[in-house]
């Protein structure tokens, strides 16, 4: 019954691990109409192992540049409308998604709106990879708190999402506007949602779907919690992205701006205590800091 929808998967790539991505396109090829990837790799990444392994209705865009997460997914969903496509999922270059899971996000989609839930996105739930498979959470905005929701069954109402996994109907694309392209990476994704629910939409976590995923580059332990850990150039963009929307975004109001303004700073400690070397990883984040007060965005 899926197969009566057009949904086109739009996978952004830089410079890619072929076995992990052979793993995301793998799982996602006989649920999609079409996967688009489009490749960020400044140098072009050779995709003929991938076209090899499996050559079943991808498209891929190369840029010969890296231009950020939000331009390469304003790309794939223009192809993707021009070409018909009735929803758009996003997706990272190493999530791994299971058996019948655009025919039940779509399913859920549909449940949804029959009890009058105008729905932006929805999501999924994760397993994440760099920490032992634990289960992810979503957020809730409450007031000055950031509430965590470690559901394991049934769809709610939350604040954002992340891009990985997440379905957008394509009239609602049309109506809220594409991806920001100046934020690069990092935020990306939540800015959209906050931007959504600003304009009287809804956006739903599916804890009823998991898939797997790694974010970050590595996990580090500190007692009961573990912190995702980058390179000095993503701690950069997540901490001059963060303090900017802190500052300027009209989506969200003052108590989560002060609550956004707080964790920026307490992030650039955690990045500059527990990622080598230390000093690298404090000077991008000040960068961060710098800039985002500044409102210098784009690609650093």
């Amino acid at each position: 019954m899926i197969k009566m929808y057009k949904v086109f998967a739009i996978i952004v790539t830089y410079k890619p691990n072929v076995r992990v991505l052979i793993k995301t396109i793998y799982s996602l090829k006989d649920q999609v109409y079409k996967i688009i990837i489009v490749d960020n790799t400044e140098d072009g990444f050779n995709f003929q192992q991938i076209l090899t392994a499996n050559n079943y209705k991808i498209k891929i865009i190369k840029l010969w540049n890296n231009y950020g997460i939000g331009k390469a997914q304003n790309i794939g969903i223009k192809i993707a409308i021009d070409e018909g496509a009735e929803y758009i999922m996003l997706s990272d270059q190493d999530t791994e998604y299971p058996p019948n899971y655009i025919e039940n996000m779509i399913k859920a989609i549909g449940d949804l709106s029959y009890n009058n839930s105008q729905i932006a996105a929805i999501g999924p739930s994760y397993e994440d990879l760099n920490k032992d498979g634990r289960r992810g959470y979503f957020v809730i905005f409450n007031s000055f708190f950031i509430k965590r929701i470690y559901a394991k069954e049934g769809c709610l109402p939350v604040s954002q999402l992340l891009a990985t996994g997440m379905i957008i109907p394509v009239k609602i694309l049309k109506s809220v506007g594409y991806m920001r392209e100046d934020l690069f990476i990092d935020w990306v994704d939540m800015e959209w949602c906050w931007k959504a629910r600003s304009m009287g939409y809804q956006i739903f976590g599916n804890a009823n779907v998991v898939v797997k995923h790694v974010l970050g580059d590595k996990s580090v332990k500190v007692g009961p919690k573990y912190f995702n850990l980058r390179s000095p150039s993503r701690h950069y963009y997540m901490i001059r992205n963060g303090l900017y929307l802190a500052l300027n975004s009209s989506y969200i109001n003052w108590q989560m701006k002060l609550r956004l303004l707080i964790s920026m700073f307490c992030r650039v400690l955690f990045y500059a205590i527990l990622s080598k070397p230390h000093s690298t990883h404090l000077k991008y984040c000040l960068l961060g800091i710098y800039h985002g007060f500044i409102g210098r965005l784009g690609k650093l």
